[in-house]
């Protein structure tokens, strides 16, 4: 299990899928895909649309409800909208 995903778990107590073993996030910890509001989140956006599980990631954000950070590329707000739709 990745550090990543030990933290999420020790923080909101769920386990990842398997495909983010494959997540590009993984490899820049020092990107904020957690921002505060306001925050610029263009970094963690450019960073998951070169990610190849992109698509997993953010149906998987939309699908459990995830409000925070940005997943597949969308902001929670993003994501609230698309669930609306």
């Amino acid at each position: 299990m990745s550090d990543r995903a030990q933290r999420m778990k020790a923080l909101f107590n769920v386990d990842l899928p398997t495909w983010h073993d494959d997540a590009l996030c993984r490899e820049y910890p020092h990107v904020n895909f957690y921002p505060s509001r306001g925050e610029d989140v263009s970094e963690a956006k450019a960073t998951c649309a070169r990610c190849l599980v992109r698509p997993e990631c953010e149906a998987y954000a939309i699908d459990t409800a995830d409000g925070h950070g940005i997943w597949g590329g969308k902001t929670g707000k993003q994501r609230r909208s698309e669930r609306a739709a």
